[in-house]
């Protein structure tokens, strides 16, 4: 795993893809739902660059070509047996612009549905029971991706599946050294005492992929 661009924000600052300036052609950019909107994707494609980030129920508009909406989550509905595959060509607007997307689903087993609903209930501090939308979109895996049909649904989603191996190694490195105790204040400290945890951190991974250690 190589670091290209990172940046330290202000907690007030929200995550956000256009912070970064080096896409580059062809590059093919896998985020998670904090990133999918409008903006974000246009923001690659001007760029040249490629992506697959996993959509939310709300996260824009859908469109057919003749400019009339696309309702994905009666798409959804019809069918959530275990690996049935969806995959539409269809538009997201902004302003006059149709931007053309590629969405591709997959219905999850059903170890994965009740895994899904349990960390929704989980995260609902208003104890409700799940919404109709909820619960239907927490039978699939859906992402917005702009790579043509040379690339299959399958390929599709497990590049995104990718991603999580990336979230593993980052959670290991925040559970194990504490990424989230900042001792200091000042950003210049801030940094020396993050790029130190950061650098143990990756010593231990390294001596952990040998395996051996020497005397």
């Amino acid at each position: 795993m190589n670091t290209t661009e990172m940046y330290f924000t202000k907690a007030t600052e929200g995550e956000t893809l256009t912070r970064y300036t080096r896409i580059k052609e062809n590059q093919i950019i896998v985020a998670d739902r904090g990133y999918c909107s409008i903006r974000e994707i246009k923001y690659i494609v001007e760029h040249k660059g490629d992506y697959v980030i996993r959509m939310r129920s709300n996260s824009f508009n859908l469109y057919r070509e003749d400019g009339k909406k696309f309702d994905l989550t009666e798409e959804l509905k019809k069918d959530d047996t275990p690996g049935r595959k969806i995959d539409l060509s269809l538009f997201i607007k902004r302003g006059k612009e149709f931007i053309p997307v590629r969405i591709c689903a997959i219905a999850k087993s059903y170890e994965d549905v009740k895994k899904s609903e349990r960390q929704m209930k989980k995260s609902n501090k208003s104890r409700r029971p799940l919404s109709e939308l909820q619960t239907v979109w927490s039978h699939f895996v859906v992402v917005v991706t702009s790579l043509d049909r040379k690339i299959s649904t399958e390929q599709i989603l497990e590049l995104y599946r990718m991603r999580w191996q990336i979230e593993l190694v980052f959670k290991r490195f925040k559970s194990i050294f504490g990424g989230r105790e900042f001792t200091a204040r000042k950003e210049e400290s801030v940094k020396a005492w993050f790029y130190g945890k950061l650098l143990l951190a990756i010593v231990c991974e390294t001596l952990a992929k040998k395996g051996r250690f020497s005397l």
